[in-house]
């Protein structure tokens, strides 16, 4: 309670009980007390909280600079960007490797779905330009006097070896072209989709990324083409962690994200959902509610901003995992946040740090998928999904 002591709140209802990829219709709106950070942050902390919020100068000027709905982009300029921001604030890490990410504008998402539609059902219609719904708060173009240099290639760039697709190849030609220029403009538009990549809208339901045991997992599944087993298993063995990096593209007036303090929920609170796709088998936490949770946060954030959740962590001294939500702020009335988050890994193995440890450079895999969850805005079902019983043991 002292985390929060004092703070100002509202009441908001949130939604628990739904999984984060099926069982939508079980979802249960709960009167929630939901704290304001934003009089103090300082009290928050990764660690100790397991989230906190953070400045996000450079996530910012990437942001104003460039256009993130280009996958490429966001790779190549926000990915370093972000790992950098995780890694001041995780001192011990010895790798640091941004994975995944997702763009959320449920707005857009909507728009470009009924475009798609229009276009499949009467295909005889010459198809719409690429939605374009972000053009007029786009900043104007920047001349070469302004232009800030060129930005390093992000590592997954250097493009080597058998795993990577043409797709991925191309990733690096599109990073070399000089932004602005007409050969970098006509290769973007002709190949951009209907669809923006990873474009998601929001997700109304209490939950947490990873459990204690898909977390070391998907660190597994990452690593495992880049990485000799040996190594990969005496790494593994020692402190691994997620961590989100959620950034608002724009100040946040819907749909804000509540995070629950560490201290306040223990492994009762969840259930885990164990997820069976056809690749893979996957696992979740749905929240249930209980009124010893503490639920918090930062009203108005904006673009200079950015909220690490921890999703995800072996340490058992330090905050393991960051419970959230998105939810509607009493009386609101449209859903229009824009905002974007990318995950990162993190290993403490001095083995990591070695110059060896990869025998390929790491490429962020779902840049080479074509999941219906990355080009039609679609969450990816499973084909089965079952809920574990309660523990008493994350």
């Amino acid at each position: 309670r002292r985390e929060v002591s004092g703070l100002p709140w509202i009441v908001a209802e949130l939604q628990f009980g739904a999984g984060t990829h099926t069982e939508a219709e079980k979802a249960v709106g709960v009167a929630t007390r939901v704290y304001d950070g934003r009089r103090d942050p300082s009290r928050f902390e990764l660690h100790r909280s397991g989230f906190e919020l953070v400045e996000a100068g450079a996530a910012a000027a990437v942001a104003r600079a460039r256009d993130l709905y280009d996958a490429e982009t966001t790779v190549a300029e926000l990915f370093p960007v972000a790992e950098a921001m995780v890694a001041r604030r995780c001192p011990g890490a010895t790798k640091v490797l941004a994975f995944d990410h997702i763009m959320r504008n449920p707005v857009r998402l909507e728009a470009e779905a009924a475009v798609t539609t229009q276009e499949h059902v009467r295909p005889d219609v010459p198809p719409k330009p690429p939605h374009r719904a972000r053009q007029a708060s786009e900043p104007p173009p920047i001349s070469s006097s302004t232009r800030p240099p060129a930005p390093k290639r992000h590592p997954s760039l250097s493009l080597v070896g058998a795993h990577h697709s043409y797709e991925q190849a191309s990733h690096g030609l599109l990073a070399a072209l000089a932004d602005g220029s007409p050969l970098a403009k006509l290769i973007r538009e002709a190949a951009r989709p209907t669809r923006t990549r990873f474009l998601q809208g929001t997700l109304p339901h209490a939950h947490g990324d990873y459990t204690a045991r898909s977390g070391l997992t998907r660190a597994r599944q990452l690593l495992a083409p880049y990485v000799h087993e040996a190594a990969l298993d005496d790494a593994l063995a020692d402190r691994v962690a997620i961590v989100n990096v959620w950034i608002p593209l724009k100040r946040v007036a819907s749909d804000p994200l509540a995070v629950c303090a560490w201290s306040s929920c223990g492994p009762r609170d969840v259930r885990t959902s164990r997820l069976v796709f056809p690749t893979r088998i996957g696992e979740t936490y749905k929240v249930v509610p209980r009124p010893s949770q503490r639920w918090v946060f930062f009203s108005d954030m904006t673009l200079g901003e950015a909220l690490l959740l921890k999703t995800f962590d072996t340490d058992r001294a330090a905050a393991r995992f960051c419970l959230h939500t998105a939810f509607s702020l009493p009386g609101q009335l449209h859903h229009t946040r824009e905002s974007l988050e990318i995950r990162v890994l993190l290993l403490y193995s001095p083995l990591a740090a070695g110059h060896t440890f990869f025998k390929e450079p790491f490429v962020p895999p779902h840049v080479a998928t074509a999941l219906k969850s990355h080009t039609e805005g679609l969450i990816e079902v499973p084909e089965a999904a079952e809920t574990l019983p309660p523990s008493n043991e994350w």
